[in-house]
């Protein structure tokens, strides 16, 4: 019996079906709704040592995934249209190309959709954010994009 080869978009997309899949069986689970957590992915993005992360979009404009896409350090995000065909959101890329993505999303994402995103090899999550202004005297402590506090700067 010989095997026929399999292509990269037919191994993406499987991987996107896995996803979706999986993510929703966990906002199943852990009892996440659209509303608690429309705007954000259903789990932190994890890249390993690769350049490509797949995530569960929780639902919300193109502009809440552009932004979390950001938060996360990624730098492109693929989703399916309509149609099946992978469209190519580049964060913070020019405007003709937002545009050709908005255009294929309108209404943004409804529902949670498996998305895979993208970032340049060697990145990293971007720098953490000082969300408060520090005393005079005292160094602040840094925080993530999420408010979360990050490394102490103090040790």
């Amino acid at each position: 019996m010989t095997r026929t080869p399999v292509s990269a978009l037919h191994r993406a997309a499987v991987g996107l079906a896995v996803t979706a899949t999986l993510g929703l069986a966990l906002l199943a689970r852990t009892g996440v709704t659209q509303a608690q957590a429309a705007g954000g992915f259903a789990g932190a993005p994890n890249f390993g040592a690769g350049t490509q992360a797949a995530v569960v979009f929780l639902g919300g404009s193109v502009d809440q995934l552009e932004a979390a896409a950001r938060a996360s350090g990624a730098n492109g995000v693929w989703a399916q249209d309509a149609g099946g065909r992978f469209q190519l959101l580049v964060v913070g890329g020019p405007t003709f190309l937002r545009d050709a993505f908005t255009a294929q999303f309108r209404g943004g994402f409804a529902t949670s959709t498996a998305l895979t995103l993208t970032r340049t090899p060697g990145a990293t999550a971007p720098p953490p954010v000082i969300t408060s202004t520090p005393s005079p005297g005292t160094t602040p402590r840094p925080t993530t994009p999420g408010g979360v506090p990050g490394p102490s700067t103090n040790d």
